[in-house]
C-alpha cells in the first residue's frame, strides 16, 4: 500500500524480516526475499511510477492498475515456488516443526483479527478508484484518514508522532512534486525540438518488428534502472520512448506495465541497487550474505517481465 518500492522493504523489513530471523531464517535470505518481494509494492496497486507514467503519457491510471494485477500475481507465484525450493537451504530442518507448532489456530485467529481494519484499507482504495467513486488522489487521501482513525482507534499511533509522520509525508510529497514540475518542463522542451518523434522514427527504421524493439527498449530501460532514481527514470524515458512505442502499436498500458518492471528490477541490480542496500540495512545483513539469494528472485522477475513483454493479454485482458 506504499506505492513505492523502496518504502515496502523498509516497512517489511522491520516487521516480517524481524520475525523470519527469530524464526531461524538466514539474514541474507531474508534481506533477499524482502529485496525481490519490495517490486510488488510499484507492480501491484496503488504505485507511485504507474501513476507518474499515467499522468505524464496520458493514460488512465485505473487501467494501468488493472492491467498491472495478472503480472503481479505470477511474480507472487514465481516468488513462492523459490521460496518453497530454498527453504530446506535457509531455514534449519528442526525450526520448520517449530513453526509449524507455534502457528496454532487460536493465535492465527488473534492476529487476523486485529488485522481485519488494516486489511480492508486496499478493498478502500482499490474498491473505490475500480468503481470509478473517487479518483486515485481522493482515494489516497481517504486512506490517509482512515489510516489515521485505525491508529487512534487501538493507540498504536501517538500525539507526539504526528509532527514526524505529517514532517516525512511533506517531504515525500515536495520531492515528487518537484521532479514531475522539472519533468513537464523536460517535456516541454523535448516536445519543441521534436526529440520523441526523432527517436520513433529511429526506432522504426531500425526494425518493423515490435517485439525486438520491446527487447532493446528493455535492455535500456534495465540499464536506466540500475543508475537513476526511480520516479525521475519513470517520467524521463516515458516521455521519450511512449512515442516510438505507439509506432509500433503497442498499447499505452502494457508499454508502461513494462517501463515500470523494467526500473523497478534495476533496483535489484547493483551499483545502485537501492532495495537490496536498503534490506541489507533493515535487516542487519550484507551484500556478500544476500548475493547467492538475491539472484534467484532477480532471475524470476526477469521472468515474469519477458512473460509480460511476449505475452501481452497479461496487461490487456479487460480493454
Amino acid at each position: 500500500m506504499t506505492g513505492s518500492s523502496v518504502a515496502t522493504v523498509s516497512a517489511m523489513g522491520g516487521t516480517i524480516g524481524e520475525r523470519m530471523i527469530d524464526k531461524g531464517y538466514k539474514k541474507g535470505y531474508v534481506a533477499s526475499l524482502i529485496a525481490g518481494a519490495g517490486l510488488l509494492g510499484v507492480l501491484l496497486p496503488p504505485s507511485i511510477p504507474l501513476i507518474l507514467y499515467g499522468a505524464t503519457v496520458g493514460v488512465s491510471v485505473s487501467s494501468l492498475f488493472i492491467g498491472a494485477i495478472l503480472p503481479g500475481i505470477l511474480m507472487i507465484l514465481v516468488f513462492l515456488i523459490i521460496h518453497k525450493l530454498m527453504i530446506n537451504r535457509v531455514l534449519p530442518e528442526e525450526n520448520i516443526g517449530f513453526i509449524n507448532a507455534t502457528n496454532s489456530s487460536n493465535s492465527k485467529r488473534g492476529v487476523i483479527f486485529k488485522a481485519t481494519p488494516a486489511l480492508f484499507m486496499p478493498i478502500l482504495v482499490l474498491g473505490s478508484i475500480y468503481t470509478g467513486l473517487f479518483t486515485p488522489t481522493e482515494a489516497a487521501g481517504i486512506a490517509c484518514l482512515y489510516g489515521l482513525a485505525i491508529g487512534v482507534f487501538n493507540k498504536s499511533l501517538k500525539f507526539k508522532e504526528m509532527k514526524t509522520i505529517f514532517s516525512f509525508a511533506a517531504i515525500s510529497a515536495a520531492a515528487i512534486l518537484s521532479i514531475i514540475a522539472f519533468s513537464n518542463m523536460f517535456n516541454y522542451m523535448i516536445t519543441l525540438e521534436q526529440i520523441p518523434q526523432t527517436i520513433a522514427e529511429y526506432a522504426v527504421s531500425m526494425t518493423d518488428n515490435k517485439y525486438i524493439f520491446l527487447f532493446v527498449m528493455s535492455l535500456v530501460l534495465f540499464l536506466v534502472g540500475m543508475f537513476m532514481e526511480t520516479n525521475a527514470a519513470v517520467l524521463l524515458m516515458g516521455i521519450l520512448l511512449a512515442p516510438a512505442a505507439t509506432q509500433f502499436d503497442i498499447s499505452p498500458i502494457h508499454f508502461g506495465i513494462i517501463l515500470v518492471t523494467n526500473i523497478e528490477i534495476g533496483l535489484l541490480t547493483p551499483p545502485m541497487a537501492a532495495n537490496i542496500y536498503v534490506s541489507a540495512k533493515v535487516n542487519k545483513s550484507s551484500l556478500y550474505e544476500m548475493l547467492p539469494f538475491v539472484t534467484w528472485f532477480l532471475i524470476g522477475a526477469i521472468f515474469i517481465l519477458y512473460l509480460i513483454i511476449f505475452i501481452p493479454f497479461l496487461t490487456t485482458w479487460f480493454t
